[in-house]
């Protein structure tokens, strides 16, 4: 095991000890590095695989261990923190300039490469996922990941990938370029004249999808933990991150955002997603037992706002916002970590989110209105909460 540097706390020693002799040095690199190169990390499992292990190993791991009362005693000061309270640069975060350094909002400008042109040629046909869709070249011979918007709402899938994409790169976050576009060019009636999100092929070797929970211990991923819950990216789970090698670095990016904002793979959310857990057994079982005695926290009846918006409101508790599925790192979150994240939702200028809005492009203007309204009210909402 690597040295422990005396200024560590109490819950660190007992964390990395309950985590295995064999596992520490790992677990240490992985959580305090900046910069990881080969070998790292990465499993190519099916997304079932990996949500059964979100869902029932890692929390009961947890308990096993008794991490959480570990946490509760001693604290739980994030491991890669530096000398500012911040996060310095690495293979999971950047630190953008603030809008005083940055003051460029256009969404145009937020990408360091154009948009993709037509004609489209097919490379391969989506079969997986829950969104129809190809991988397909565009004009200049550049590779992307086109997904449809679903034919009874349209608008919605793409607006949501493209939104949420750029708000969590304004954050920091490794995300790849996204853009709205019209399919044309294919000779596929099953595409052209259709619109959908395209997301450029991230460049590199690919080796595998990432879990949180092996970096529970690093701040900006605990901290994601709010970056969610202000898009409400409710499907932030392991198949939806993505390792990559470039010059001997990994990158761990997040990708697919078509679950943030209102929708649920290019449908609306159910009134539940960010309030509770899929198939959430001990919900179930006290909702059995006592329908009437609690609230469930939201409009069980909640009516979808339009096609291209869906179900996307600012009545949320920033608290107890929940993704989809366990995640061990944003069950670490701690109020720390919470304002750190907070100060970086306040650097982003209200300019700069109405770019990443006009970006989806919507037909309609009030639907560009209410996405934007709802955006800031949820922001608001997270400030108040963390005092920022």
């Amino acid at each position: 095991m690597r040295h422990v540097q005396p200024k560590l706390r109490p819950a660190t020693l007992l964390v990395v000890y309950l985590a295995g002799i064999g596992g520490c040095a790992e677990l240490d690199k992985h959580n305090r590095g900046t910069w990881l190169g080969q070998p790292v990390r990465a499993r190519n499992q099916p997304a079932e695989a990996l949500a059964a292990k979100a869902a029932f190993w890692y929390p009961l791991r947890d308990l096993v261990t008794l991490e959480p009362l570990g946490r509760l005693l001693f604290g739980d000061r994030a491991w890669d923190v530096n000398d500012t309270d911040g996060v310095d640069d690495s293979s999971f975060y950047t630190n953008r300039p603030t809008t005083e350094a940055n003051p460029e909002p256009s969404a145009a400008g937020l990408w360091p490469v154009p948009p993709p042109q037509p004609p489209w040629s097919i490379v391969k046909v989506k079969t997986a996922g829950a969104t129809d869709g190809f991988v397909g070249r565009d004009a200049g011979g550049r590779t992307f990941l086109v997904k449809l918007d679903h034919p009874d709402y349209p608008e919605l899938g793409s607006s949501a990938e493209v939104i949420g994409a750029r708000l969590m790169w304004l954050l920091g976050y490794h995300v790849a370029p996204s853009f709205v576009v019209t399919v044309s060019g294919t000779g596929d009636p099953r595409f052209d004249g259709r619109r959908a999100s395209a997301s450029l092929y991230i460049e590199g070797q690919v080796l595998g999808h990432f879990a949180f929970d092996w970096f529970r211990y690093r701040r900006e991923f605990r901290a994601a933990r709010l970056a969610c819950a202000w898009i409400n990216d409710t499907d932030r789970a392991a198949n939806n991150g993505l390792v990559v090698l470039r010059q001997e670095r990994a990158f761990y990016h997040l990708i697919d955002f078509n679950s943030s904002l209102g929708s649920w793979n290019g449908r609306p959310k159910e009134p539940w997603h960010g309030r509770r857990y899929r198939g959430d057994v001990l919900w179930s079982w006290w909702r059995g037992l006592f329908p009437q005695s609690s609230d469930d926290g939201y409009a069980p009846n909640q009516r979808i706002m339009s096609p291209a918006a869906g179900r996307f409101d600012a009545s949320f508790a920033p608290r107890t916002w929940q993704p989809n599925l366990p995640n061990t790192a944003f069950d670490h979150l701690t109020d720390d970590d919470a304002r750190w994240m907070a100060r970086k939702l306040a650097a982003i200028a209200e300019a700069q989110i109405r770019a990443a809005v006009e970006a989806a492009h919507f037909s309609d203007p009030a639907d560009q209105d209410h996405v934007l309204s709802t955006l800031l009210q949820r922001r608001r909402r997270i400030l108040d909460s963390y005092g920022a």
